[in-house]
Formats: structure tokens, C-alpha cells, sequence
């Protein structure tokens, strides 16, 4: 996969929450706020790579192309997006040039020639930061969803969703249902062990339910954006976590109730850097 360059020292810094623009107005005092106006990022929305520097997010990494190795990866699919954990905007699909699994988001300007904003989902890539330790270890594609699901949720006050792919079909439908669920694990010494979960009720695509969804105007209906790839895997995954409920809870109003793991300190940017 990608790789930091070794030649140079990488300074680590944390991104802001990807509704910071909500917050903006906080920052300063009254006296100051025509000079906050001005800012270039405030105008635009959106936080530079600088070289030499790795900028963590909740989620994903920052980084420039300059310290990127350009062979380790393939820049396709370009996709354009506006409710996405990164800004809005013009992106092309990053993979692995070895085994083509996606590894994130390169910006592109509105010509579609590249920027030199590299995003890299941390659950997507590994760090030697720790020797043999993986810093990203905790990340998977599962808490990356999760984090994702109840930040837009927590962010926008809804519970509906259309998960699309990049070309923008519907891929599955998802309500969620509660974000503060425990679920009990039973091992094989008969163990039990309690996880936090976000307990979910979803449909795979159905176009007269995506249809009947979009007609009820009294229930908001946000999107979440993965490549098509990511959005098989999250099929997969969530009708595996159905198959583990007990027969009597794995239907909910003619959907498949399911659940995915949730680590709650991941939902914060201000621990973002922490992973290093």
C-alpha cells in the first residue's frame, strides 16, 4: 500500500470535526469576525494537504502527494459528492496497485486534473509508527461505518438512509434504531461478552422501497457514500450479524435487523491523533 516517505520528517496534526464550518462562528470574538470571513479555508470549506505534514481526521488521513509513493497506488473513478465525510467536491477512487482493494480519495478540481489531497481511510491502511504495532489497528471497515452512520446522524437528526455507491445507485436501505445497544457475545467457555452496538434495520437495494422512501416527504432520508466494493462487503456484513440474532429478531416490518460494532472514542476528532 501507500507509504510515507522515510527520506523526511512527517509532523502529525489533527483535522477538524467535518462539521466545523457549524462551529466556525465560536472561534473568535465579534471584533474579529471580518477577518474570519476572509479566511480562504472558511470560504472554501476545505483544509489543504502540506508536505512533510500527516493530517489525521476521525476516520482518514490527509496527505500530500509529495509524500505519498505514487507506484503503490491507482487513481480511478471519478465520482462527485456532497455528503460525504470529507468535503464536497470532485474525487477519484484511491486502490492498492498490488491488490486493487480501495484505500481512499484523491481531490480533483473541477476539470477533473489532480490536486495533491491524498485521503487514506485508516481502516484501509496500516502504520509501522510502533514497530511491530499497527496504529490503526482498532479501525476496521465496520467501525468506519458505524462512526460514519451516527455522526451524520447525531449531525442532521435522521435516522433513514440510502447507502450509494459512487455512481450513486442505492445499494442497500438502513434505519437506524438505536445507538446505545448492548449486545451479549457468548463464547465457548460460555463467557459472555458485552459489545456497544448500533442496532440497524436495512434492506439490500429494493427499488420499491427506495421509492416508497423518497415519497414520504415527513422523514428526512440522508446518504452515505461508499466505492462499490466497500458496499458489498457492508451487505455481507450486516447479513452475517442477522444470521447470529435469535430467529424471533431478525425481522423488524419486512426488514433484517442487524448490528455492527461501536467504538465510541472514535467518533471524536479531538482523539484522532492519539492512533499515533
Amino acid at each position: 500500500g501507500p507509504e510515507a516517505s522515510e527520506e523526511r520528517t512527517v509532523r502529525v496534526g489533527s483535522l477538524p470535526s467535518p462539521h466545523w464550518r457549524e462551529l466556525s462562528s465560536l472561534w473568535v470574538c465579534w471584533c474579529c469576525e471580518d477577518m474570519l470571513k476572509d479566511s480562504p479555508v472558511l470560504k472554501s470549506g476545505k483544509f489543504g494537504a502540506v508536505g512533510g505534514r500527516l493530517l489525521i481526521g476521525r476516520s482518514d488521513l490527509l496527505v500530500h502527494r509529495s509524500d505519498v509513493e505514487q507506484k503503490a497506488i491507482v487513481v480511478d473513478g471519478v465520482f462527485n459528492c456532497g455528503k460525504a465525510e470529507h468535503e464536497s467536491g470532485t474525487w477519484a477512487t484511491l486502490s492498492c496497485s498490488r491488490c486493487m482493494s480501495p484505500l481512499g480519495q484523491l481531490e480533483l478540481l473541477e476539470n477533473k486534473s489532480q490536486t495533491n489531497n491524498f485521503r487514506f481511510n485508516k481502516h484501509a491502511v496500516s502504520s509501522s509508527y510502533r514497530g511491530d504495532e499497527n496504529a490503526f489497528g482498532r479501525h476496521t471497515f465496520e467501525t468506519y461505518f458505524a462512526t460514519q452512520l451516527i455522526a451524520t446522524s447525531r449531525a442532521r437528526s435522521c435516522f433513514r438512509f440510502f447507502v450509494r455507491d459512487y455512481s450513486k445507485r442505492v445499494r442497500l436501505q438502513l434505519m437506524l434504531l438505536n445507538w446505545d445497544t448492548s449486545i451479549g457475545l457468548v463464547r465457548g467457555d460460555r463467557s459472555c461478552d458485552l459489545k456497544l452496538v448500533l442496532k440497524l434495520a436495512f434492506e439490500g437495494g429494493s427499488s420499491e422501497l427506495t421509492q416508497k422512501w423518497q415519497n414520504q416527504k415527513q422523514f428526512v432520508v440522508d446518504e452515505l457514500f461508499f466505492s462499490e466494493e466497500e458496499c458489498y462487503e457492508l451487505l455481507h456484513l450486516l447479513r452475517s450479524k442477522n444470521s447470529l440474532l435469535p430467529p424471533s429478531k431478525r425481522h423488524l416490518n419486512g426488514l433484517l435487523q442487524s448490528f455492527v460494532l461501536y467504538i465510541p472514542c472514535l467518533l471524536y476528532t479531538s482523539d484522532a491523533a492519539d492512533d499515533l
